[in-house]
């Protein structure tokens, strides 16, 4: 009798959020877990119940991995990381990589995924004197597109790096970024996955 409940259950779920769309911001230590391969496939299975999946890669630890293997200097002021427009090309190696990685994994569990540039960005300029570099700010999601990936069946995946309109890129919080994402999109729910 208690196995029956819990179907119901599950079923009263997924009848309530097939349709919805969630926003999940995965942490890059999660590509180098062995339980990656898990949380990959239950995202495959949460797909498979009609619920339309946003991915938001986090990239900090790969991307201060990728900066000092480089010998690219940088430091952290008031929470953002800041480094000068050389380093941004390493930090858009890093946080693509990611993004690779969660791409081919959800390969492997036979979905198919999309990595976009759906942010408008904005250098975070200078305050206080400080110049904060490559840092950024989300300026604005690009709905339209975003929105015709999903109706498409596809899961996108947004990294952590957004191009102003002249393509100037920046380098956002991945947590800012999945907010703004999800608010942009109307989510149903705003997932971090550790």
């Amino acid at each position: 009798m208690m196995q029956t409940e819990r179907i119901r259950d599950v079923i009263r779920y997924i009848k309530k959020f097939r349709g919805s769309t969630i926003v999940i911001r995965i942490d890059d230590d999660v590509a180098d877990s062995p339980l990656f391969s898990g949380h990959m496939h239950d995202l495959a299975l949460l797909q498979e119940t009609g619920i339309r999946i946003v991915i938001v890669p986090g990239a900090t630890n790969h991307i201060s991995k990728v900066l000092d293997a480089y010998g690219v200097k940088w430091e952290t002021r008031d929470g953002v990381r800041v480094t000068n427009d050389e380093g941004m090309n390493f930090i858009k190696m890093a946080a693509f990589d990611i993004s690779n990685r969660i791409m081919t994994r959800l390969s492997a569990e036979r979905l198919t995924a999309v990595i976009g540039n759906w942010v408008r960005a904005r250098g975070r300029g200078i305050v206080d004197g400080f110049d904060f570099g490559s840092a950024g700010f989300v300026d604005k999601i690009q709905l339209d597109s975003l929105q015709a990936a999903l109706d498409d069946g596809f899961i996108p995946i947004i990294p952590c790096i957004g191009w102003t309109v002249t393509g100037k890129p920046y380098n956002l919080s991945s947590t800012e970024l999945a907010v703004a994402t999800a608010v942009a999109l109307k989510a149903d729910k705003l997932l971090k996955g550790e």
